[in-house]
């Protein structure tokens, strides 16, 4: 059973560089972590400070608790990211589902899109979302789809990395609205990604160190990125940041 994992965090502004640093290092000549897959970091804004997700992927349950020290549930992180972020908890998913295809440039979001499935259907719906997932579009190259247990509900997940932003309404609305009108608490969240995340397209990076070198540094490329991007941002605020600066414009809120 291949296990997707998402560390949720938060960093004020001026931790930024430090944080994406502490990634680019990490990642810079690959890992030899066991049974790692894929490994990304997001940044958003939210309020005065940023919202960090850790992602990874693993190929299997066992591989991911020797990870973590047999609590996927924890703070953890792999290369010790909680000493330049502050991280609360894990959501761990049993991969349904799996659609990449390989990269040409470095991904510049991560999207993550929840949702509580109606009892009955669930393994029809689930079973709909691995068959769309080679139809999300060129732009995306990885995407996953998984299930984990939330009461005496099945929460499902569609996380996705993408190499271009598309149409910025997509990232922010479902892209599956019949199936999203289907699920309670629909939630998506759409984080700026760092460079330098290794990718599931590129598996041999993961033992033989295939990553590039960069001449400039992690944490200047995560500030650019988030000051500079056009993206539409999740949340209650509507923030949209632009090119000018870090003068945010506020529109109201609308239901998923």
């Amino acid at each position: 059973m291949s296990v997707l994992r998402i560390v949720w965090g938060r960093v004020e502004e001026h931790g930024l560089p430090a944080l994406a640093d502490a990634f680019g290092a990490a990642t810079q000549g690959g890992t030899s972590v066991g049974g790692l897959i894929a490994w990304h970091l997001g940044l958003r804004p939210v309020g005065a400070h940023h919202e960090v997700a850790a992602v990874t992927v693993w190929d299997s349950v066992e591989d991911a608790l020797a990870a973590f020290a047999d609590d996927l549930a924890s703070d953890r992180t792999l290369a010790h990211l909680d000493g330049v972020a502050d991280f609360s908890n894990a959501d761990f998913y049993e991969i349904e589902g799996t659609h990449v295809r390989s990269a040409t440039d470095d991904t510049v979001a991560l999207r993550v899109a929840t949702g509580i499935l109606p009892s009955g259907p669930e393994t029809e719906i689930l079973s709909e979302m691995r068959r769309r997932l080679t139809s999300v579009g060129p732009d995306a190259v990885e995407a996953y789809v998984g299930r984990r247990l939330v009461g005496r509900g099945v929460e499902a997940v569609f996380v996705s990395l993408w190499e271009r932003a598309p149409d910025l309404a997509r990232l922010d609305d479902p892209i599956w609205p019949d199936l999203a009108e289907l699920k309670a608490d629909f939630t998506v969240r759409t984080f700026v990604a760092v460079r330098g995340g290794l990718s599931a397209s590129t598996p041999a990076q993961l033992t033989a160190g295939g990553l590039a070198p960069d001449t400039a540094s992690p944490g200047d490329d995560a500030i650019h990125r988030i000051r500079s991007n056009p993206w539409w941002l999740p949340g209650s605020s509507r923030a949209t940041w632009f090119p000018y600066g870090l003068s945010r414009l506020r529109f109201p809120s609308t239901p998923s």
